[in-house]
């Protein structure tokens, strides 16, 4: 793995654009341009293997979280346990997700977390760094760990419930309804029938939840994370329909960094995994501090020998409950630090993504950088 000095390509940017994404100016894709990172063939190899051991042990561990009634154990939401037991019993399938590796060449990848519920930063992944390989990529780039598209489509196929998909996020979120649309768009290729409305647009007549035309809602793709969804008031009403919801509820736990203790006392010593664990004296320095469910970085400290705090980001909830794992330097070159997400769909590694930024922690100023392998 090493980083890349290359020359940006006015092809790319006007292509981009073409797709309504005009890398130029300030918007929901943050896009680190002149540079890529180069994988060899061994870095692809070590990441895919790592995702799919990790996958394994994740589900094992929604397993035992439901076998042994966790929820409280991983502070997961009141009222959650009952409908991931509902959801993980009745086999609902899952869409998609990603893991974030710290990585070094020559070192096993050490999962940092597992975005598996509402994962964005998928735009960037699937569709603009594929551009970017047919404009701009340097000569001598034989392919992208990048099958993330093709997959997506394959996998709405499986889900194919026979009727409406509705498609729902925050109607404030450019982000969010980027990577909304996109995920309505591969469903639709698929052959789907779809339909988007905003988060709040949603009713509720005390027997089914309503789109705007009064139709009852039956499948549901959310990109708003369940711990928010069970907070609001209409979440008293789930498991009451048959509505089911993409990401399904057992996908909660393993998007709670409370997963990251469980999966050590599973596996312990696991080359993937770091020692991490739910009480802060159990932790020996360096180690990480993280909420149970941070979102972009926030909250995160890093805490160094004798206390001492090395970095660390604001945010988060005040009063929220964290984990701590143990630290493991990511990729790093001039100060800045890299992490590598592989993307997940339907529970198989089908893609990387690379996002960068200045210092130890790569949190919610990180630009993404496409990649190469060669």
């Amino acid at each position: 793995m090493e980083r890349v000095e290359v020359s940006a390509s006015p092809d790319f940017f006007a292509r981009a654009a073409d797709l309504g994404h005009d890398l130029a100016a300030e918007g929901p894709i943050q896009w680190q341009a002149g540079v890529t990172y180069r994988l060899s063939e061994a870095d692809a190899e070590a990441l895919g293997e790592a995702a799919a051991e990790i996958e394994k042990l994740a589900l094992a561990a929604a397993e035992r979280v439901v076998a042994e009634e966790l929820y409280d154990a991983l502070g997961l939401p009141e009222g959650a346990g009952a409908l991931i037991g509902e959801s993980w019993r009745r086999g609902d399938r899952n869409l998609y997700g990603r893991m974030d590796f710290a990585y070094r060449p020559g070192a096993p990848p050490k999962l940092l977390e597992y975005n598996a519920d509402t994962p964005t930063v998928l735009v960037e992944a699937a569709t603009l760094q594929a551009l970017w390989l047919e404009t701009t990529a340097p000569a001598g780039a034989k392919n992208q760990i990048n099958w993330i598209d093709q997959a997506l489509v394959e996998a709405w196929r499986g889900l194919d419930p026979g009727g409406l998909v509705h498609f729902t996020a925050l109607r404030d979120q450019a982000e969010d309804q980027m990577t909304l649309a996109y995920l309505r768009d591969t469903a639709g290729r698929a052959g789907l029938a779809t339909e988007s409305l905003f988060l709040d647009e949603i009713g509720w007549n005390g027997a089914d939840f309503l789109d705007l035309n009064d139709r009852p809602i039956r499948h549901l793709f959310k990109l708003y994370p369940w711990e928010w969804l069970l907070a609001e008031e209409f979440g008293a009403h789930f498991g009451r329909t048959d509505l089911r919801l993409i990401e399904p509820a057992w996908k909660l736990p393993l998007s709670a960094k409370s997963i990251l203790p469980l999966l050590w006392d599973m596996a312990p010593d696991h080359p993937n995994l770091l020692p991490a664990a739910l009480d802060e004296g159990e932790a020996e320095p360096p180690y990480v501090r993280k909420p149970v469910f941070g979102r972009a970085g926030a909250d995160i400290t890093i805490i160094g020998p004798k206390g001492v705090t090395i970095a660390a980001t604001e945010g988060g909830d005040e009063g929220a409950r964290h984990v701590v794992q143990a630290y493991a330097p990511t990729f790093e070159t001039g100060g800045t630090s890299a992490i590598v997400g592989v993307w997940m769909v339907a529970s198989r590694p089908v893609g990387i993504g690379i996002r960068e930024q200045a210092g130890p922690i790569v949190g919610a100023e990180a630009k993404f950088v496409p990649h190469f392998v060669a």
